[in-house]
């Protein structure tokens, strides 16, 4: 339900009154729609369970809504991928994330760090490389 106007509001809590969920409670889906419509307050079904048809969706695959991924410790990843578009601006979606500590010797190496450094600080268990 959606009253973005006071007079979408008072027609809803004409209908609903001091408590909504107590009105609407005792109805099904298809009765409380029908109910908002006949009284003029814009109203939509919550669509549940939306992830597995989005996500098999190749249409929205080939739009680059999502995409797969060989992931290094979990195998094949799927996820949800860009909805914006920054015009100039390159979006590669063609790698998946790091597993933990994938890169951590190259970061901290290009930070100073040296190899015996992190070889110590990875059995004092800070950092996992």
């Amino acid at each position: 339900m959606a009253a973005l106007t006071p007079e979408e509001a008072q027609r809803f809590y004409a209908l609903a009154g001091a408590d909504p969920e107590v009105h609407f409670a005792a109805q099904t889906q298809t009765e409380a729609l029908l109910s908002l419509s006949v009284h003029d307050v814009p109203a939509e079904a919550v669509l549940e369970a939306q992830l597995d048809p989005f996500l098999d969706n190749p249409d929205h695959a080939a739009a680059g809504l999502h995409t797969r991924y060989q992931h290094a410790e979990y195998g094949e990843l799927q996820q949800i991928g860009a909805f914006w578009d920054f015009g100039d601006l390159p979006l590669s979606l063609d790698r998946p994330p790091p597993a933990l500590g994938q890169h951590s010797r190259e970061v901290l190496g290009g930070l100073g760090f040296d190899d015996s450094e992190l070889d110590r600080l990875a059995a004092a268990g800070v950092v996992r490389l």
